[in-house]
């Protein structure tokens, strides 16, 4: 017996004599240790930037070495272990090019308002974390591989050095900034693996081929994504110099060069396995035929042939290969678990919807805590008003735009990009601000516009330009005053997102998962109609019905706004018949759903004086109103959007709409006015007689 004559023996049935505050120690010990592991993997996950790279480019490595291993004719354990090795390095190589860029970037990225977690250590811990995976990468390719693959793995770290940091930094340095990005990114790693599985032949030199278009589309791509950013930080590249519609024409051009490099790897690779030109005829022919895949408005990005690259390609050879040899079933996980992401979360957002769970999207991070409402009217609603509107005037920027913020974690909102809460707050109670300040936002919104004439939500994040940030940018531009080039092609912008035959607007009209019917909103379809009508080419009677169906199809529900409510708000904007929306789109919100409140007087204009009082009563000293979650989207963890600049701007509506019927009403008479007794208000700009617009707060 172990610990000493104090130790007792168990018995069945034998309880333990361990006090049972020592019980709940031991439990919250191994809880705190949990949570600490959990911050550590999230912190690791943020420093090497996995989500940058993990689902656009290791699913094309595991198309190599797949192939790779599949030409041998008996696969066995020692193959499953080298691409395990393989694996390691190719990870340890992507995660050192990303730290670097962030180390060089740092002051560049707190510039453009990017959080980067390099930034806050200090400079030894920085070198550190930025050399341990190179050295890491070396080390497995000296233990598992020959010379060459050892050599390749240097040259690979020393392009992607000279391409980040300093002196050389070639990523400011032009077109020598396209080729150092493309050899790092995707050619030399594509290289690696053949030569380290010791496996070249036609296949293998096409797929090295096919790397360079891919990986030119995808630099010249993100340049133009990170325009606006660069612009404004004084960053230097390729798409901050040249006109963006010369790369545009580029990416056109690029992307017909990698068509014919990748038609070519497949048929070579089908000589091996004919079931991999099979797929690719079914895919090719799938493309060629659906109207969601349609890239007529949208030049060929990031996402252009994604699913192919990065779903259909690597899951295909992930099955041959399991076929061969159940040692190499993880190919296949690894290959569902890169690329089969949006589809999970898709599904859990239907499971969650089907449910009824939480708010609108799913379960949203708690907000800081607002005040207790009052009883009754604690100061009149136009004391409250004018609060609000100098709060929302300090909250502009100098550029003219509105904060916006995201956060996974209630504990850690951070800023992101300005331009679609800058566009919403102009078509709501942003009305309400001086003649001055709302042209500042006017010019903020038309410096943000692409090309291609279309917005994006935030650069950042490196998706689609959307149905909603155009609809909202073109409503509020219209709406306010400011100056559209093109107004009859920018309707036409707008209904190319028309889903046809019979509707509605797609949320992005670019190819994959981002086109899928599941992604329409109605709140977005609402705020294109909106806009045409403020372009002065309303919605036809066809595109309302579509609209109105998917309000009843989704039973008054928005799949990205936050907030019981917001469909009847947004409908009454796009001057819907109320009649014909469902009756929990218009029904009277609950107290405990303060953004529902807000968004029900703002499509009623009703003269509720409970729900008025706990506006007021919520207002903060300096006049502006708490955080709450606004818009959600698709993530593990799921992201919320929001700033106490929006929420103000959308109290300030609301008051608005109200304030007149508090003007000629008693508070006894409103009292009773629970229900919404008149018609969804029509778009109100103009402010209310208590209110005094045009001096600046």
């Amino acid at each position: 017996m172990l610990g000493g004559g104090n130790s007792t023996s168990k018995s069945p049935g034998h309880r333990s004599t361990l006090p049972r505050r020592h019980v709940y120690r031991a439990g919250s010990a191994v809880v705190r240790l949990s949570v600490v592991h959990q911050r550590w993997l999230v912190a690791l996950r943020d420093l090497v930037r996995w989500r940058d790279w993990s689902e656009s480019k290791l699913p094309i490595f595991l198309v190599g070495m797949s192939y790779a291993v599949l030409v041998r004719r008996q696969p066995a354990i020692a193959e499953a272990g080298r691409l395990v090795a393989l694996f390691l390095l190719l990870c340890l190589y992507a995660a050192f090019g990303h730290i670097a860029n962030d180390y060089a970037d740092r002051d560049v990225d707190r510039a453009a308002g990017k959080r980067r977690i390099l930034a806050s250590w200090s400079e030894p811990v920085a070198l550190l974390a930025m050399t341990a995976p190179a050295l890491a990468a070396v080390g497995i390719a000296w233990t598992c591989f020959d010379a060459a693959t050892v050599s390749l793995t240097l040259l690979a770290i020393a392009v992607a050095a000279v391409y980040s940091l300093p002196p050389a930094r070639l990523k400011v340095r032009g077109i020598l900034g396209w080729i150092s990005a493309t050899l790092a990114q995707r050619t030399l790693p594509m290289v690696i693996v053949f030569q380290a599985l010791q496996q070249w032949d036609v296949a293998a030199v096409a797929l090295g081929v096919v790397s360079v278009p891919i990986g030119l589309r995808f630099i010249v791509a993100h340049q133009l994504q990170d325009r606006a950013n660069d612009l404004r930080t004084g960053v230097r590249t390729v798409a901050t110099e040249r006109d963006p519609r010369q790369l545009i024409r580029l990416l056109r051009a690029v992307a017909l060069i990698e068509i014919v490099c990748l038609g070519a790897a497949v048929a070579a690779m089908s000589f091996v396995e004919p079931v991999v030109g099979a797929v690719a005829l079914v895919y090719a022919a799938s493309l060629a035929v659906s109207r969601r895949r349609r890239l007529k408005y949208l030049p060929p990005g990031a996402l252009f042939l994604f699913d192919f690259y990065c779903e259909t390609w690597p899951i295909t050879l992930g099955v041959l290969l399991t076929a061969r040899s159940l040692w190499f079933l993880p190919v296949l996980l690894l290959a569902l678990a890169l690329t089969q992401r949006e589809a999970k979360l898709a599904a859990v957002a239907r499971i969650k919807a089907a449910l009824h769970l939480g708010t609108v999207g799913g379960h949203a991070p708690s907000a800081p805590p607002a005040p207790a409402p009052a009883p009754g009217m604690s100061r009149p609603i136009a004391s409250a008003i004018s609060a609000g509107i100098a709060a929302l005037a300090r909250m502009q920027d100098a550029d003219g735009s509105f904060p916006l913020l995201v956060a996974t974690d209630p504990r850690d909102w951070r800023p992101c990009g300005r331009l679609f809460s800058t566009a919403y707050i102009m078509l709501g109670g942003g009305a309400l601000l001086p003649a001055e300040r709302i042209a500042q936002a006017l010019r903020f919104i038309a410096s943000q516009r692409r090309p291609d004439g279309l917005w994006e939500y935030d650069p950042a994040l490196r998706i689609p330009p959307d149905a909603d940030s155009t609809a909202c940018a073109l409503a509020a531009l219209a709406l306010r005053g400011g100056t559209i080039p093109d107004v009859a092609g920018a309707a036409g912008l707008l209904r190319s997102f028309w889903r046809g035959p019979d509707g509605p607007f797609r949320s992005w009209n670019a190819p994959g998962m981002w086109s899928l019917p599941e992604r329409d909103d109605p709140v977005a379809n609402c705020n294109i109609l909106l806009a045409l009508r403020c372009l002065g080419s309303p919605g036809t009677p066809a595109e309302a019905a579509a609209v109105v169906r998917l309000i009843e199809r989704t039973d008054g529900r928005a799949r990205y706004y936050c907030g019981s409510g917001v469909v009847a708000y947004a409908a009454g904007k796009a001057e819907l018949d109320p009649a014909a929306l469902p009756p929990r789109a218009v029904a009277r919100p609950v107290l405990k759903d303060p953004l529902g409140c807000v968004h029900w007087l703002c499509a009623t204009a009703t003269a509720d004086s409970e729900l008025v009082a706990a506006l007021v009563a919520a207002q903060r000293p300096d006049g502006s109103w708490p955080l709450l979650p606004w818009v959600t989207g698709a993530g593990n963890p799921q992201p919320y959007w929001s700033s106490p600049a929006i929420i103000t701007a959308l109290v300030l509506e609301a008051l608005s709409a109200v304030s007149r019927r508090y003007a000629g009403r008693t508070d006894a008479e409103s009292a009773g006015s629970h229900g919404p007794e008149t018609p969804l208000a029509r778009e109100r700009t103009a402010a209310p007689d208590l209110i005094k617009p045009g001096v600046d707060p």
